[in-house]
């Protein structure tokens, strides 16, 4: 798709997420969600909050959220200390 045509889309409200990374536009379409549902298959998505706000503000989607909390900066070190003899790291 050329950047002209994502840029009418997007103005069409075509897209459920997009953004611009080294001048390259990206985004998940609506489109492609509704040929997943088509399909019998579930779409799985990591989405921000207005995305999630629109998915779920919608008649057409109905999505199940799950909302993973990373622990705390105390529990990750602990963990990691405990399983560095388990595996090789690289460093964090």
């Amino acid at each position: 798709m050329s950047r002209e045509d994502m840029e009418q889309e997007i103005k069409e409200h075509k897209f459920l997420e997009y953004g611009e990374h080294n001048n390259h536009l990206y985004g998940t379409s609506l489109d492609s969600i509704r040929d997943v549902i088509k399909q019998g298959k579930m779409c799985v998505l990591d989405c921000g909050p207005t995305a999630l706000k629109i998915l779920h503000n919608s008649s057409e989607f109905m999505p199940y959220v799950v909302f993973i909390a990373a622990p705390d900066m105390e529990q990750l070190k602990h963990l990691y200390h405990e399983n560095r003899p388990l595996g090789t790291s690289r460093g964090i």
